[in-house]
């Protein structure tokens, strides 16, 4: 079989989009959930595509908008990073935007934080790439020639990762919440604690009594609801990093 102008059926043959992180490659099909039915309250319903050429990018925001979500239209990915309107929503991106890749778009994006999953589709697609933006952290690869048939099902399998992601951005800004309520003393206790000092060491970089400091160790722990000093650094972690770094047995729970 060529390895050029491939159907989204061949090409899904050899990618498994169910775990995009792993870039596991084995045969199996692409997810396709089909329904005349507008997205249920679970489905993103926010479309960014962003597509260079203006009469394709109009014929597939008409596919978007037919399948009942809302489509904001961008000609490239600068304009879409130069957006401040950005909610919750599936990134649908032409594999050849901007005379590059698949791989390098996905970059790019990665770099910007996005946080959005991504939909990569071709004109001509191939295995090669398919199984390439894949690994990159695509969620899924279509065909141009099926976008029409198989976009609805890409966005409804792409919306658990939607969900993860937002689920995780409203704990962290919980957790930053919290810190906007440290005073002054007690953000700098925190953070020498975050960096491995014990109590009589930050004593002696703020001037200060080793008491003073567990007093302002105990309120700080109080306002950012930390049962334990590990948890006090964890949620100093999550907000600095904007990753909800949570202990091991909440993660397995």
């Amino acid at each position: 079989m060529s390895t050029t102008n491939l159907h989204v059926g061949e090409v899904s043959d050899y990618c498994d989009i169910s775990s995009p992180s792993a870039g596991n490659i084995v045969r199996s099909g692409f997810q396709n959930i089909s329904s005349n039915n507008g997205p249920s309250s679970a489905i993103a319903k926010r479309i960014y595509l962003i597509e260079m050429h203006s009469g394709l990018r109009a014929r597939i925001a008409r596919t978007i908008f037919a399948n009942g979500f809302h489509a904001e239209i961008f000609g490239s990915i600068g304009e879409f990073l130069n957006f401040n309107g950005r909610e919750a929503g599936v990134l649908v991106v032409n594999q050849n935007l901007d005379e590059a890749d698949g791989v390098s778009t996905i970059a790019r994006l990665s770099e910007a934080q996005i946080g959005l999953p991504i939909i990569i589709y071709a004109e001509h697609p191939t295995i090669e790439q398919a199984i390439a933006v894949i690994r990159a952290g695509a969620n899924n690869y279509l065909s141009l020639a099926r976008l029409a048939t198989e976009l609805r099902g890409a966005i409804e399998a792409a919306s658990p990762s939607l969900i993860a992601t937002h689920n995780q951005q409203n704990r962290v800004n919980e957790l930053k919440r919290r810190m906007q309520g440290l005073s002054r003393r007690e953000s700098q206790v925190l953070g020498y604690l975050a960096s491995g000092y014990a109590n009589k060491e930050i004593a002696k970089f703020l001037n200060i009594s080793p008491r003073t400091v567990e007093i302002h160790r105990m309120k700080m722990m109080s306002k950012i609801s930390a049962r334990t000093s590990a948890d006090a650094v964890r949620i100093w972690c999550s907000c600095v990093t904007g990753m909800d770094i949570r202990p091991i047995e909440a993660v397995a729970a």
